[in-house]
């Protein structure tokens, strides 16, 4: 696992994404919801890119990646904050799960969500 709040500074042509990008453990079951997240916001940054780079009729050939960055950037702030969240919650129910009495407290927490049996 990763430490909570990992990050890195944004480079121009890399972006990670799921596992690669924020890898835990999976006793959260954050992990496929945070990178079909990832996946989806990174395609809209990366579309909203082009778009802007195709209207635009650039001549220089890395004008895409310079539009592409800042909007890679701000796409790994959220993932990062969504990652940082669903992190803890994984570190919690781990402190939880290897406790004392961990199956039972875990199955405890479990019956507390209400879900139909």
């Amino acid at each position: 696992m990763l430490p909570i709040g990992h990050t890195w500074p944004s480079r121009r042509g890399v972006a990670l994404v799921g596992d690669a990008a924020h890898l835990m453990m999976s006793w959260a079951g954050e992990g496929v919801n945070l990178a079909l997240r990832d996946a989806l916001d990174l395609a809209e940054a990366i579309s909203q890119a082009w778009l802007t780079f195709a209207s635009s009729s650039p001549s220089c050939p890395t004008a895409f990646q310079e539009m592409l960055l800042p909007l890679v950037a701000d796409f790994e702030r959220s993932m990062f904050a969504r990652a940082r969240e669903a992190a803890q919650e994984t570190w919690d129910n781990s402190k939880i799960l290897f406790s004392q009495d961990g199956a039972t407290a875990m199955a405890e927490l479990l019956a507390s969500y209400g879900l139909p049996q």
